[in-house]
């Protein structure tokens, strides 16, 4: 049986758990007969490669979320997040409209059946780095630079690399954050961090 730590992880869902990035852009082709990528996301809303606007993309959003929710696929096996969840205190944290939350609930069900996990919801990415986390999985620029300019707690953000933010960037201007390629890489951090914590501590018992 796993040992839990009694760390806090705020974990994320679109661009993080959720590819629902990528279910945007494959419906938005499939409408325009267009072969755009999530490369073609890189600079997020300033500097999209892709002719739609803000209000276009907020209503595919919502579309995907509410209507294709099925159509997600998440970036980790279930396997993954039960190991995750079974060593950590996890919950899912996402900025959305709360209508959405049935929606990725019943998300959550289908691809993570049997992992008891609490989801907020907050108005704003940026709220996250004050919300009492240890460690916030993310992809969002909008988090990193919070922590760049606010994130004077306990909570560390490992940045989950994407087009739209830039690991040197962000690196760089905070030792709080650290960058990984995918969240399956950042959750064996986390695993691997707690084992050695572990085996520290079981050290030092026995020592003494």
């Amino acid at each position: 049986m796993a040992h839990r730590t009694t760390m806090k992880v705020g974990l994320d869902v679109d661009g993080t758990l959720a590819m629902s990035f990528h279910t945007i852009i494959d419906y938005y082709n499939s409408v325009n007969k267009t072969g755009y990528t999530i490369k073609d996301l890189g600079g997020w809303s300033k500097n999209w490669n892709i002719p739609m606007s803000l209000d276009e993309y907020h209503k595919l959003y919502d579309k995907i979320w509410t209507q294709r929710w099925w159509g997600i696929k998440p970036s980790i096996g279930s396997k993954d997040l039960s190991a995750l969840a079974s060593s950590h205190n996890v919950e899912i944290v996402t900025a959305r409209p709360t209508t959405h939350e049935p929606f990725v609930n019943c998300w959550l069900n289908a691809h993570f059946p049997g992992i008891s996990l609490n989801l907020k919801i907050t108005p704003r990415s940026e709220e996250k780095v004050h919300m009492g986390y240890d460690i916030l999985l993310d992809d969002g620029n909008p988090v990193a630079e919070e922590m760049i300019r606010n994130g004077n707690g306990r909570t560390r953000l490992i940045l989950i690399e994407q087009p739209w933010n830039m690991k040197e960037h962000y690196e760089s201007r905070s030792p709080k954050i650290e960058a990984v390629k995918d969240l399956q890489e950042g959750i064996s951090l986390l695993l691997r961090r707690a084992g050695n914590n572990r085996a520290a501590q079981s050290r030092m018992r026995t020592a003494r």
